[in-house]
């Protein structure tokens, strides 16, 4: 028992040492030895400054974006936090034999307390604002026998990929479970279905015992007007691919009931990009082609229409989104501030074709100003549609100044070549 009482008062002594020690009137920073002590990696603590990015300055963000981040109590053995797996965007948005095309998508979070005898629970959100992005569509029926892009339906695997465009955020999650169970040719929503690889609906989910939820899913509309009325793209080419993505991830914090979500969602075009022969016999031939379709821009049930013509002889373009103007348009703000517009919002646009894909390169309005771009990728054997996607920012007096649009198009060829 003494032996104890010594060490206890041993101990209390050090403490109060040790307050004498951080008592002193002065602290010795040796600020002059900084330039020779290192804090973290190879950064010295004289360029080490909230208010500037130091030696981190000499860093470029590679062409593929930002490599993933591993955030402290993430690992495998978090006792806290699950968090599943998200598949952050690669290089690889469009791989080799997938449909490729473009999408616009929102990123949405939120956060809940837990509530505690049923007092002081909270939740809060974010939204952004639609942003514009490219998109890569893997489509593997278990028997390719059976469903082809001319029809058929059967079971498989799908699996999506979406990377922003320039100016654009990057998706919170930037592709789906690899791979998800599919049904091709069967819209079970609709009990209607048009078959072959365009038409499907897919989805996966992981969960564990602490609650994490990991959810993926995609659709593959069908053809035709009547059944997906409010959000539709009509065609009649069966080697493009319009619908919806979505994933969402629930994170649940162990033994607190308070949860974390994110989401990302949106729309997309994408199919088999027109072969360069045909391309090039086009072009020797000076054809000129009319193609006719809509636009959307996330407010069901009211795409625009668009028209556009395509002189191949001289590799240029222009079209003309709800007539050049505006119908009925609504400007709101997301969470961090950022205006944008939605609803039939008209302008037109010129551009050049290279190769399967077109790009503007000058973009008005009837009715007020516009700045941005449009591109998209000639789809089908022969040229049968365009699919692709605008982002532009755009202001017309006394209704709004400087609000971004984005949205997806899809046209069809509507005069054979001549």
């Amino acid at each position: 028992m003494k032996t104890k009482r010594t060490l206890i008062a041993v101990c209390i002594a050090t403490l109060f040492a040790s307050g004498a020690v951080m008592a002193k009137e002065k602290w010795e920073y040796n600020e002059d030895k900084w330039d020779d002590t290192r804090s973290y990696g190879g950064v010295n603590i004289d360029q080490d400054s909230v208010e500037k990015w130091g030696p981190w300055e000499e860093f470029i963000q590679p062409a593929a974006g930002a490599p993933s981040i591993a955030f402290m109590g993430a690992g495998v053995g978090d006792p806290y936090r699950t968090l599943p797996q998200t598949n952050r965007i690669a290089e690889d948005v469009c791989r080799a034999g997938d449909w490729c095309g473009y999408a616009t998508y929102y990123n949405y979070r939120w956060d809940r307390t837990a509530y505690d005898g049923g007092e002081g629970g909270s939740y809060s959100s974010m939204h952004t604002r639609p942003y514009a992005g490219v998109f890569g569509l893997t489509l593997q029926p278990d028997d390719p026998s059976v469903v082809t892009i001319d029809g058929g339906e059967g079971p498989g695997k799908v699996s999506w990929r979406v990377a922003a465009l320039p100016g654009n955020a990057s998706p919170d999650l930037g592709a789906s479970h690899d791979p998800m169970n599919a049904n091709f040719g069967n819209w079970w929503y609709y009990y209607h279905y048009t078959g072959g690889l365009h038409n499907f609906s897919a989805s996966q989910q992981t969960s564990d015992s602490s609650y994490a939820y990991d959810y993926s899913m995609a659709y593959g509309y069908p053809h035709d007007y009547y059944y997906y009325y409010y959000w539709y793209l009509p065609t009649n080419n069966k080697e493009v691919a319009a619908g919806y993505f979505y994933r969402y991830i629930n994170d649940y914090i162990s033994g607190d009931g308070a949860e974390t979500g994110k989401e990302t969602y949106g729309f997309y075009v994408a199919g088999i990009a027109t072969p360069q022969p045909y391309l090039d016999a086009q072009r020797a031939g000076n054809v000129t082609a009319s193609y006719q379709g809509n636009s959307y821009d996330f407010w069901s049930g009211h795409q625009i229409p668009v028209s556009m013509t395509v002189n191949f002889g001289t590799a240029s373009w222009n079209g003309s989104w709800n007539n050049g103007q505006d119908g009925y348009a609504y400007q709101t703000t997301d969470s961090y501030g950022n205006k944008y517009i939605y609803g039939q919002v008209g302008f037109n646009a010129s551009g050049t074709v290279s190769g399967a894909n077109i790009q503007s390169t000058s973009v008005s309005a009837l009715d007020g100003t516009v700045t941005g771009k449009v591109q998209g990728t000639f789809y089908g054997q022969t040229a049968g549609s365009i699919g692709g996607v605008h982002d532009i920012v755009k202001t017309v007096p006394d209704r709004y100044t400087a609000a971004s649009n984005v949205g997806v198009f899809l046209v069809d060829k509507a005069v054979q070549p001549q």
